[in-house]
């Protein structure tokens, strides 16, 4: 749990210094092409960093192994991960989750529609950054806290609070509300990706990589979904409507770990 967090924690960084990246390029005169073309860039390089790493970096020794004590590698029990209940519910949870994808994306556009004037470039940018502010300390805060709390328990009331606190940022359309809430929902809220994570591995600990295939394929599903309804009722012209559509997701999200999933613990195997 530890680790996989110092790895998102990494993601987050990457998340906190884009916007300021890109205000920065575009007061520059640099445009929005030259944005897309060093993000390619940096994706490329990334790309050959991560084979070279593999020259360097020995393989982790799993927790859990799919092989078994004859050396054959175990087949995927596809039929009975379709039949998991926790798995499918994993997987439901995985499509509601993608509003955040959404929200987030949309949020500085949304912004720059209620007024360019009080929200501006640098304001929106600003506004992003303390997002990813508060998801690091959240996922910094997770690995020391990961012991005490289950990532079952987290999804049950991270979701409900980060409406709550998301509701009254949008509600109050004021600048300073705006900081101080887009930093807690990211406080709050900023480790449920790494939750999902962790309970699509500990379902099928022995088959992780397609438990967490099967909540990605959700996931992509739920963010077209998610971009196609919102961006519907936006140009109907309800733009604040469009937003609150992913903050009923998060209640749903929220039930299903209440009353449907139940939570096991990761168990090492011989």
């Amino acid at each position: 749990t530890a680790g996989l967090a110092v790895v998102v924690i990494a993601g987050g960084i990457g998340s906190l210094l884009g916007p300021q990246l890109v205000f920065y390029t575009i007061t520059q005169g640099a445009g929005w092409n030259f944005n897309y073309l060093l993000l390619g860039a940096a994706l490329a390089i990334a790309g050959v960093l991560f084979f070279l790493s593999k020259l360097i970096v020995k393989a982790p020794t799993p927790l859990v192994s799919n092989v078994d004590a004859s050396g054959k590698v175990k087949k995927v029990p596809y039929l009975q991960m379709l039949r998991s209940r926790n798995l499918i519910l994993l997987c439901i949870a995985s499509f509601l989750m993608s509003g955040s994808i959404y929200f987030y994306t949309w949020l500085p556009t949304y912004l720059s529609n209620m007024s360019k004037e009080v929200y501006t470039e640098g304001i929106r940018s600003m506004i992003m950054t303390t997002y990813y502010v508060g998801m690091i300390v959240s996922r910094l805060s997770y690995a020391a806290l990961s012991k005490k709390l289950s990532a079952d328990n987290y999804m049950r009331y991270a979701n409900l609070i980060t409406v709550a606190l998301l509701t009254v940022a949008l509600l109050s359309n004021s600048v300073p509300v705006w900081f101080v809430i887009i930093f807690l929902s990211g406080l709050v809220g900023g480790t449920a990706y790494t939750a999902k994570f962790i309970l699509a591995c500990t379902e099928f600990p022995e088959f992780s990589a397609t438990a967490t295939a099967m909540t990605g394929v959700l996931a992509a599903l739920g963010s077209m979904s998610f971009s196609a309804i919102g961006g519907a009722v936006a140009d109907a012209g309800n733009f604040t409507a469009a937003m609150f559509i992913p903050l009923g997701s998060f209640v749903l999200v929220s039930m299903i770990f209440f009353f449907g999933y139940k939570g096991k613990k990761l168990e090492k195997t011989a």
